[in-house]
């Protein structure tokens, strides 16, 4: 914030955004004044109505901006996840399938009925069991994935909307203020006619 003397009075005016983050860089400090101070101090309500509601949009903007990317971005890596975990399951397939043929080929090697072959036979069996309860875990590590990318992208869809709507109450501001300083001219025509 920086005081101006008007005519032997003392106001204080707003700082702009660009002299705050650049006080400490010469090079980068602006010898224009910042409009939006420059709307924001001038006494005219509308103007002053329409600078807020302009600068809150556009705080609404970057907000969904940033959601939308992050979102983007969750929804990228829920997929890379989901793909990882059916990999997994298909991995553990082909594992299963050389385990399942090793067995195979041990029981038939010492006699399907020896003790070795009921061993391997089990063996099997729990390598089955195994290998199939392994697989149910990849296959719902990969639906949550799939279901968290689709919350993800909702939420993207959701922010690009919030963009459109700040877009929106931009134009609002800025279609007010037109109204506004169209109906003051008229007001001020009127009035000069009429004296």
């Amino acid at each position: 914030m920086s005081t101006v003397e008007v005519n032997g009075t003392t106001r204080a005016t707003a700082t702009s955004i660009t002299e705050t983050a650049t006080a400490t860089d010469p090079a980068m400090v602006s010898l224009l004044p910042d409009p939006e101070a420059a709307v924001l101090s001038s006494g005219d309500v509308g103007a002053e109505i329409a600078a807020l509601a302009v600068q809150n949009g556009e705080v609404e903007r970057s907000a969904a901006h940033e959601e939308r990317e992050a979102a983007e971005a969750r929804a990228l890596a829920e997929e890379a996840q989901e793909v990882q975990a059916i990999r997994a399951e298909a991995s553990s397939m082909r594992v299963e399938a050389w385990v399942d043929a090793g067995l195979t080929v041990g029981a038939q090697v010492v006699g399907s009925s020896s003790t070795a072959g009921v061993i391997a036979k089990a063996g099997k069996a729990l390598a089955d069991g195994y290998f199939s309860a392994g697989q149910k875990d990849d296959e719902a590590n990969a639906k949550a994935f799939d279901a968290a990318a689709g919350d993800a992208k909702s939420a993207a869809e959701d922010a690009h909307d919030t963009v459109a709507d700040a877009n929106e109450y931009i134009k609002a501001a800025l279609d007010f203020y037109q109204e506004y300083v169209t109906t003051r001219a008229q007001t001020l025509t009127a009035a000069a006619q009429r004296a």
